[in-house]
């Protein structure tokens, strides 16, 4: 059998993992999958294969109430499942072959490879589509995200409501719902191009200004489709229309709003990251790859890669009296590494705005930073004086 699965190749992996949050926590970290549900595809999008199964929590203690609302799973179903280890050895064993993995959300995808990676199982070369995204471009304003259930009845695709959530259900709808706008897709953009660039995976529209300056780009033609192949559309050319030809409107996707829930999942263009520091009320600097932030207390700068924050820095509040009053100063001279207590955007600049109120409420004095320092120079002068 082991010779048989080896033998054994596809296309597109179709994976939907329900999970349990640990109760008072809300990273991906304290999260455990409890279902996953897999359908595999040939070239031709025909069904070959699929698999779903439940998972055992590593304690009791882990389980939130809300499982059961959200992925009908209760405490006593869960605790009598296959551990995660088993159940991922069987997906290694089922799937060892593919080339694209297609999820509906990042962190199912972030959940599925910690899981593989934790038991030692490799995963062959691949790319990943994160579905929400393309649709948000294809069927959108490249801004709003669209619901899976939404995106099932805008589709046509038939489902049973109570059967969503169910990670065996889900996946296959997920399926369905992926080869209905492939083909809808295809079939709207036959004449059209876009400009991909074989490193990145990056793909651009002809008016895109970012593919206007770069030559090499424009030796590399691609059909529109090539969204449908794990190739990520321009953050610059983005929400134009010339990637919207499925035409659900914005309506269909969730309303843009200041809940955490919708921030925390938006795509880390120059226009949300503005609108998630307009939230927090604090002066911020957008640049390629960081943003500059600063606060009453201190400043920051933080690191931007792939949509996920890799790195923050924190200015120092305890100077020397000669780096206090330096005029000339390098870009990160004064700054030290910070602890990264996410790596979505949101929940980092949600850390920097309460970090500092709390340094301000210590210290028991909310003027700017530099009266602050001002104030201790003086200190240090009278006191030499003395």
């Amino acid at each position: 059998m082991a010779g048989k699965h080896e033998l054994e190749k596809f296309e597109y992996l179709f994976v939907d993992i329900e999970w349990n949050q640990t109760p008072g926590t809300n990273g991906i970290e304290d999260r455990e999958p409890i279902q996953i549900g897999v359908v595999a595809t040939d070239e031709s999008m025909n069904l070959k294969k699929s698999f779903s199964g439940t998972m055992r929590l590593s304690s009791e203690e882990k389980y939130n109430p809300d499982t059961l609302v959200l992925s009908h799973s209760t405490l006593k179903s869960v605790m009598q499942a296959n551990s995660e280890e088993i159940v991922l050895r069987k997906i290694k064993m089922s799937f060892p072959k593919y080339k694209y993995v297609v999820v509906w959300t990042k962190d199912t995808y972030e959940l599925f490879k910690r899981g593989m990676d934790t038991y030692g199982y490799s995963m062959p070369r691949h790319r990943v589509i994160v579905f929400q995204e393309v649709l948000m471009h294809i069927a959108s304003d490249g801004v709003n995200q669209i619901g899976f259930e939404r995106a099932l009845k805008q589709a046509g695709i038939e489902y049973q409501k109570n059967f969503l959530h169910y990670s065996k259900h889900d996946a296959n709808y997920m399926y369905h719902l992926f080869c209905k706008c492939y083909k809808e897709y295809t079939r709207w953009t036959n004449q059209e191009i876009c400009y991909l660039s074989p490193r990145t995976h990056i793909i651009h529209t002809g008016s895109c200004r970012y593919a206007n300056r770069n030559h090499f780009l424009a030796t590399n033609r691609a059909a529109k489709y090539v969204i449908f192949q794990g190739n990520r559309v321009c953050k610059i050319c983005g929400c134009e229309d010339e990637w919207n030809r499925l035409q659900w409107g914005v309506n269909s996707g969730v309303k843009q709003n200041n809940r955490a829930e919708y921030l925390r999942e938006l795509p880390l263009t120059d226009e949300n990251m503005s609108m998630i520091c307009n939230k927090f009320r604090l002066d911020y600097n957008i640049a390629s790859d960081m943003v500059f932030i600063r606060t009453a207390f201190s400043g920051w700068i933080v690191y931007i890669q792939n949509d996920r924050v890799t790195k923050l820095r924190h200015e120092n509040y305890r100077q020397r009296r000669d780096e206090a009053l330096k005029i000339h100063k390098k870009c990160f001279e004064g700054y030290h590494k910070q602890k990264l207590p996410s790596s979505r955007f949101y929940d980092v600049v949600s850390y920097i705005k309460y970090h500092d109120e709390g340094m301000l409420k210590r210290l028991g004095d909310k003027r700017s930073r530099i009266d602050i320092i001002l104030d201790r120079i003086r200190e240090q002068d009278a006191e030499n004086m003395a």
